[in-house]
C-alpha cells in the first residue's frame, strides 16, 4: 500500500536515504514516469509530486537520472549511427537532431513518360444486367458438373 502525506506526517517533509535517491536516478534514467517511481518508492503518487516540489535532492536525482538517460541514449544511437554505419539510424539522428526532413515526390506518368492513357467506358444498364447474367449462367454450369 502506498504511503501518501496525510494523516500524522501533514506538513512533514519525508527525507530520503542516498539508496532511494539512488533507485530514483536509475528509474528515471530508463524514463519510468513518476507515478510509476513513486509506486517503486511504496508512496502515493500526490505524495511523490508534492515532495518533487519541496526537496531539491529529490528533484536533482530525477533530473540527473533523465539526463544520464538520455546521453547514454544519444551516445549509443550516434555510435550505431556513424561507427556502425547504420543508415537508419543515421537517417533518425539527421531528422531527430539536426532538423533535416526527407520528403518524397512521388509522379505517376504513362508510357515512357507520357501522359496516363484512360479509357472512358459507358455501359448501359441493359449491358451490365446481361453480363451478369452471362456470368451467372456459366458459374451454374461449373457448380452442376
Amino acid at each position: 500500500m502506498a504511503i501518501g502525506g496525510g494523516g500524522a506526517n501533514r506538513g512533514k517533509t519525508r527525507k530520503f536515504t542516498e539508496e532511494e535517491l539512488e533507485r530514483v536516478k536509475m528509474y528515471s534514467s530508463i524514463r519510468l514516469p513518476n507515478h510509476q517511481i513513486a509506486t517503486l518508492l511504496k508512496i502515493s503518487k500526490d505524495y511523490f509530486d508534492e515532495l518533487v516540489n519541496k526537496d531539491s535532492a529529490l528533484r536533482n536525482a530525477l533530473e540527473e537520472g533523465r539526463s544520464k538517460g538520455s546521453l547514454k541514449a544519444r551516445k549509443n544511437l550516434f555510435q550505431k549511427a556513424f561507427d556502425d554505419g547504420d543508415v537508419q539510424a543515421m537517417k533518425f539522428w539527421c531528422q531527430t537532431q539536426e532538423g533535416f526532413k526527407i520528403t518524397e515526390h512521388v509522379e505517376h506518368t504513362g508510357l515512357n513518360g507520357g501522359p496516363i492513357a484512360t479509357v472512358q467506358v459507358e455501359e448501359t444498364e441493359e449491358a451490365i444486367l446481361k453480363a451478369i447474367e452471362e456470368n451467372t449462367k456459366l458459374l451454374q454450369k461449373k457448380l452442376d458438373k
